[in-house]
């Protein structure tokens, strides 16, 4: 059982033995906060999987060692002997029994390996001269009726992997967009992690879609400012989908990985628009080629999407008084979305620092705003991302602004002794915690 999950419970025990909340409250929110991975012995999953994937590049090698001196039949014959022995003995393991259940996952997965591997394989018997990416869409989409047939976390994890390849792949190579692959990612694989309130699943979702979408933009249209900016409006709606799981849904432990990767996406683009020349040629898109508009979809649908989900917080925690939990650098990065919008539509004739300036603003409000909200209520975690922020501007700065080494020395002086007396202050913040406790 997870730690929280056993520490929930407890805490309902106490409750309802204290006459805090009445039974029916208890179950309600034991079935907010499920614990159905508790029987899963995930790091053997893992592991096994691991395994069993480089055993199936182990014994893909080595077909391809002596492909040539085995005869025809006998190629054919081992790649579906040895595809069925794998997905048989692995299907039954893992739904037959729960010992070896992650035994059964692993030979599972070396079976979709291998599965992958005979695409290869018979089209290299056959001298099949087929569309390449065509193989990695027919083994993701083997991976993907594996893992709702079994189902299986792993299996979905392998065909979020190969979408984002199959895209990556015919957008690179032969310049096509896949509209379809994003899809698949945020409706079937993204309803299986909400199935089976998946972590680990929707912590390799995230990212592959936006890798895919980002491949199936610049696949039909490459234009760097709307990827640039379509990868900020998703970056910021996913900050905005990670408060809303939190408030609402059956899947609130989601909410850390939303959070987690808008987060981290949004400040590192945030950092890039602080510097003039990046900000100069990134926020800007050449709308005389013909194949401009599926492009600018993509980017203003995001940003529509993006804008629509943080007004919806900001009038149920504004209007409607609702506790959403956000806090002042949470809208920021609505902010930041919105000057991006216009700098890309209304920039012309503006250069350098007239660019970039606001989102230096912007930026250090939001180290503000973190490091006051970490000492004001004792909390760690933005207190440090705030100061280690504050560090990265200041040394980035250092170089590109501040000529003086007198001005230098000062700016780095001044930036010191504010991390000091946060350090002070979030000290004092953390032991009126503790005192409120006892």
């Amino acid at each position: 059982m997870k730690k929280h999950i056993r520490w929930l419970n407890n805490e309902l025990q106490s409750w309802l033995a204290d006459g805090i909340i009445r039974p029916e409250q208890a179950d309600t929110i034991r079935k907010r906060y499920p614990d159905d991975m508790s029987g899963l012995p995930w790091g053997a999953i893992i592991f096994s999987s691991i395994g069993g994937v480089v055993l199936g590049l182990g014994v893909i090698l080595l077909f391809a060692y002596n492909w040539d001196v085995i005869p025809r039949f006998w190629k054919l014959t081992t790649i579906f002997s040895v595809l069925i022995v794998a997905h048989s003995a692995g299907i039954f393991l893992q739904i037959r029994t729960e010992r070896f259940k992650a035994l059964g996952e692993a030979l599972n997965l070396l079976g979709t390996m291998l599965f992958g591997a005979g695409i290869w394989l018979i089209a290299q018997i056959y001298h099949i001269e087929e569309h390449f990416p065509n193989a990695f869409i027919i083994w993701a989409l083997g991976a993907l009726a594996m893992a709702w047939a079994l189902p299986s976390i792993m299996q979905g994890v392998l065909a979020a992997v190969l979408i984002a390849i199959w895209c990556g792949s015919e957008s690179v190579a032969f310049n096509n967009s896949m509209h379809v692959g994003p899809l698949i990612i945020i409706l079937l694989l993204g309803s299986l992690a909400y199935v089976k309130r998946s972590l680990v699943l929707l912590t390799v979702l995230i990212p592959a879609f936006l890798v895919s979408l980002l491949f199936v933009q610049a696949g039909h249209y490459f234009e760097s400012g709307l990827l640039f900016g379509t990868a900020l409006n998703v970056a910021a709606l996913l900050v905005a989908l990670g408060i809303l799981a939190r408030k609402y849904g059956n899947f609130a432990e989601s909410s850390p990985v939303f959070l987690f990767f808008g987060w981290v996406a949004s400040i590192i683009i945030l950092y890039v628009l602080t510097f003039p020349d990046a900000a100069k040629h990134l926020l800007k898109f050449d709308c005389s080629y013909e194949k401009f508009l599926v492009g600018w979809a993509y980017w203003a649908g995001s940003a529509w999407l993006c804008l629509i989900g943080w007004g919806a917080l900001s009038y149920m925690s504004l209007a409607r008084k609702q506790n959403m939990g956000i806090t002042a650098d949470d809208y920021l990065l609505p902010l930041t979305v919105i000057l991006g919008l216009f700098y890309m539509f209304f920039k012309s004739g503006l250069d350098g620092w007239a660019i970039s300036g606001p989102f230096n603003l912007v930026f250090l409000a939001l180290v503000v705003a973190m490091m006051v909200r970490g000492c004001r209520h004792g909390l760690l975690q933005p207190t440090v991302v705030g100061s280690v922020l504050l560090i990265i501007y200041m040394i980035t700065r250092y170089f590109d602004l501040f000529h003086s080494l007198l001005v230098r020395g000062l700016v780095f002086i001044v930036a010191g002794v504010v991390i000091f007396g946060q350090g002070i202050l979030y000290s004092r913040a953390k032991s009126r915690k503790v005192e409120q406790k006892q």
